[in-house]
């Protein structure tokens, strides 16, 4: 809240002095016969923490489809799998099962270099294949991270494998050769369904890759170009050599699915993105996790006690310092540099964007003094210049374009726990 004075230099002079704290102090007084101002801090106001939950979020062409799973005490039990329909890149027409031998028909996933969580383990995946079409049925034509479509009841493959998302070699799954042979016989049959991809779409509307529960423990970013290739060798040419065909999902749809399994977590209390949880319910924590729509929630009520301070003070700034659990050196290293902030109304409906990001301080060396900070001046200023209380809250979540493509978590601890979320407000208080 600002007077209307004219105060020149020495405003800004004093954002230098706004470090100091109680008791007040002076400094500066002298440059103004009439007036003297006092610095103050104000470090302990109460900080409501909550989660919350985005009802859905939009996954679809994103240029990268998540797949994963991990089993988290406070997260829960949270699953990504991918949906994705396929087209033929060229004809299979000119194929004949006489001359041209099934060798193999495989599913080839290319990593995009994103990963989250323990790659050193031994990860497991299922391919399904689609019972329906991959059609948006949001209006705004897209798909979300709840959306369901059906699949074949037995996996078409089971696979293991050890990721490595940087390597930069894809990864190929041998699918059930009576696949391959199925084509090869509607080639000969002079079948649509091998020359028209709307007639192979219908035969063959899709895969779903879902991750093996019981040894997933990371969720990994494979590429939008999963490709199936049926190998064969043309008996017709010497000397003989092995060659393919691929389906490939070019301008095709798709989209992960983003889950958590019901009784899993004390999170499954939020229904939709009006519910909150408290943070002394959930171990004196808040959450953040990308891939299913999760932030965090903080409400400052007793804000306006600062204007019973001092019936005429200037706030100076304001910073909000937020501490992470972190109990591994990999954890640290996989916090994300920084969090979005946003101004909600009671239902957590964005407001305004703030004007600043929850900057991340790193301390590698013990990790006891790794903290975001965030300046929320122009919030403080907005609660104390409303003629009555707001029930607005600041919102922290994942960056734009990582909330809906990412699986990245952030636990956050709050006013009341060992090392606390703390509002150290500085204000100018003109002295009687």
């Amino acid at each position: 809240m600002r007077q209307n004075r004219n105060y020149g230099g020495f405003y800004y002079f004093l954002m230098m002095l706004c470090y100091s704290c109680n008791p007040p102090t002076e400094v500066g007084a002298n440059f103004f016969e009439e007036e003297s101002f006092e610095v103050h801090l104000v470090d302990s106001m109460q900080l409501l923490a909550y989660s919350i939950q985005a009802d859905s979020l939009p996954t679809g062409q994103l240029n990268r489809l998540l797949f994963g799973y991990m089993d988290d005490p406070q997260l829960g039990k949270v699953s990504a799998s991918a949906y994705l329909q396929l087209g033929l890149d060229e004809s299979l027409a000119d194929l004949d099962p006489r001359f041209d031998l099934l060798d193999s028909i495989t599913v080839v996933l290319e990593y995009d270099n994103y990963f989250f969580g323990d790659t050193t383990a031994l990860q497991g995946i299922f391919l399904y294949q689609l019972t329906e079409e991959l059609s948006p049925r949001a209006d705004n034509f897209d798909f979300y991270n709840s959306d369901e479509y059906s699949h074949e009841r037995e996996a078409l493959a089971r696979h293991t494998f050890y990721p490595q998302p940087f390597r930069g070699q894809a990864l190929e799954f041998r699918l059930p050769d009576h696949l391959g042979k199925d084509l090869l016989r509607l080639a000969a049959e002079g079948a649509d369904a091998v020359t028209e991809n709307a007639k192979f779409q219908d035969y063959f509307p899709g895969l779903v890759l879902r991750p093996d529960t019981s040894l997933n423990t990371a969720f990994i970013g494979f590429s939008a170009d999963v490709e199936i290739r049926l190998y064969y060798r043309d008996t017709r040419v010497l000397p003989i050599s092995q060659t393919y065909r691929s389906f490939s999902m070019t301008d095709w749809n798709y989209y992960h699915q983003v889950r958590r399994l019901r009784a899993s977590s004390i999170l499954d209390s939020l229904k939709d993105e009006e519910d909150k949880l408290r943070s002394v319910y959930s171990a004196q924590q808040s959450f953040i996790q990308g891939g299913i729509g999760l932030s965090t929630r903080i409400e400052i009520p007793s804000i306006r006690r600062l204007l019973e301070q001092s019936k005429d003070f200037l706030v100076n700034r304001a910073i909000l310092t937020l501490y992470p659990k972190i109990e591994t050196r990999d954890e640290l290293s996989q916090l994300p540099n920084q969090l979005s902030a946003y101004w909600v109304d009671e239902d957590n409906t964005v407001v305004q964007t703030a004007s600043g990001l929850a900057l991340l301080q790193r301390d590698e060396e013990f990790r006891r003094d790794t903290y975001y900070e965030l300046d929320v001046t122009d919030f403080v200023e907005l609660q104390l210049a409303s003629e009555q209380f707001s029930n607005y809250g600041l919102l922290l979540a994942l960056a734009p374009e990582a909330i809906n493509n990412s699986m990245h978590s952030v636990k956050l601890y709050d006013d009341e726990a060992a090392v606390p979320m703390r509002l150290a407000v500085y204000y100018l208080a003109i002295k009687e």
